[in-house]
């Protein structure tokens, strides 16, 4: 799993450089010292490219949202953790229930080609069904100490209650 990312958000020179992502697929690589889009604003849903979706959602500032946010976000990135609750047959969709017990479904362009469970992070865009179309995902081991994913929960609302002292937490696009 492998996809590009630009050093420039790393404090590199604008080189691209590889992280664990892409399980491999040629089609989601960019070549080396391709161009990143820099986009004003998130690009309609229409534009968007497997590819074109990875950058994007990628390289611009994400919200952090629960599932009773997720209609109040439609074509914008946004980061939710929610803990698994199922997997679609196909392997192509998972639903995480947030910290209030409420669920998201999350869409993948490619099947899982691995076993997940417990806490899982989704970065990606909010689809017109209210869905995440996933660019990247970390499962959260929990094996130390446990995720308390209500906690998790109140603080998002925080966030989003006081964006005067969170500034990164919520972004607006026009």
């Amino acid at each position: 799993m492998s996809i590009k990312i630009s050093a420039r958000l790393i404090g590199g020179a604008g080189e691209l450089v590889s992280a664990d992502w892409c399980r491999g697929n040629p089609s989601h690589r960019l070549p080396r010292g391709a161009p990143f889009h820099s986009a004003a604003c998130f690009p309609p849903a229409s534009e968007f490219t497997p590819r074109g979706i990875m950058v994007e959602v990628l390289e611009l500032p994400k919200s952090r949202i629960n599932a009773g946010m997720l209609a109040q976000y439609i074509d914008r990135p946004v980061c939710f953790v929610g803990r698994l609750e199922k997997v679609h047959p196909s392997g192509k969709m998972f639903i995480l229930s947030d910290g209030e017990g409420k669920s998201g479904t999350i869409e993948l362009m490619e099947p899982l080609d691995e076993e997940l469970s417990g806490i899982v992070e989704v970065v990606g865009r909010v689809t017109a069904k209210a869905t995440v179309m996933c660019a990247s995902y970390v499962q959260f081991k929990e094996d130390i100490r446990p995720f308390d994913l209500g906690l998790y929960n109140e603080a998002v609302k925080i966030i989003h209650e006081f964006p005067q002292f969170f500034p990164w937490g919520v972004k607006q696009y026009d």
